[in-house]
């Protein structure tokens, strides 16, 4: 919903890669604004029997694993020894595939990819034109290690970077319209607008209104049982339901993401049954780093 632009810009790239010309497309944007969904329609889009797509994410522990995303992104990446080029090694294995016919590259979350994976994606970005390959990276502006800001400024300068926006209030209504079989009323209107207009956010404040009963459709309008304000425990359980969600570290930045209105450290220290001190001892290391 609401990603006409680039789903647009994903067209536009498939019909380039069709007469042998490549792209680099790089979709930046918040936890939650929809960059998994996007790729996965992307790749929905992109498949077929003249088109090899080859999709991989990264996770967190991958930073301190040389070229842990590119394996999963090339299988067939051959064992790189101390003395050898990892970036000669990417993209002699790309130049293999491609010679096998089209080919697109998909790597979600490279905001926690390794920095050998990180050149070998920008070497590749670089070239994808030239290959005639179709490269699409996601990452979130935070964090952003230096070799994802290159990566970035490189799509951005030489290929094109998708920032989708957050969810309007004529989209959030038709999201409570798709979900509820209702337009939302005022109350509950209003209360999706809490989630500024963040997809994932959005979808779960919505079901867990459902769950809980909390929503009821009267004369063809879907209202609030209970008024304007959330329902008691609501706000803390969509927190520990999206924050479970998504695992690793860095969990108070996460949780400025989640939360309407956000948490303070005790309630979020609740929620991840940890102590307080860890908390902010974790914050400050990040910070620190």
């Amino acid at each position: 919903m609401g990603r006409a632009v680039e789903l647009g810009a994903v067209r536009d790239a498939q019909r380039r890669l069709a007469q042998g010309v490549g792209q680099f497309l790089c979709v930046e944007g918040e936890a939650g604004i929809g960059k998994t969904t996007l790729l996965a329609a992307a790749t929905a889009l992109l498949a077929s029997p003249k088109t090899a797509v080859s999709n991989a994410a990264a996770v967190e522990t991958d930073r301190h694993r040389p070229l842990a995303l590119m394996r999963r992104l090339l299988p067939a990446l051959p064992d790189v020894r101390p003395h050898d080029d990892p970036i000669d090694a990417s993209l002699a294995t790309v130049e293999r595939r491609v010679g096998a016919g089209r080919l697109v590259l998909v790597a979600d979350d490279v905001q926690w990819a390794d920095d050998a994976s990180l050149e070998a994606l920008r070497a590749i970005g670089a070239r994808a034109e030239a290959l005639g390959l179709l490269l699409i990276v996601a990452t979130r502006p935070q964090p952003a290690p230096s070799g994802v800001r290159r990566l970035v400024e490189l799509a951005d300068d030489h290929g094109g970077c998708l920032r989708p926006d957050p969810l309007g209030p004529d989209q959030l209504a038709a999201l409570v319209d798709q979900q509820v079989g209702a337009p939302p009323g005022p109350a509950l209107a209003s209360t999706m607008t809490m989630t500024a207009g963040n997809p994932f956010l959005a979808t779960e404040l919505l079901r867990s209104l459902v769950e809980d009963g909390q929503i009821e459709v009267d004369g063809g309008i879907a209202e609030l049982v209970a008024g304007e304000e959330l329902p008691g425990g609501l706000r803390r359980r969509l927190a520990t339901r999206t924050l479970g969600s998504i695992p690793g570290g860095d969990v108070v930045l996460r949780a400025a993401a989640v939360v309407p209105g956000g948490v303070t450290v005790d309630e979020l220290a609740a929620i991840v049954n940890v102590e307080v001190g860890a908390v902010l001892a974790e914050e400050t290391e990040r910070l620190d780093g």
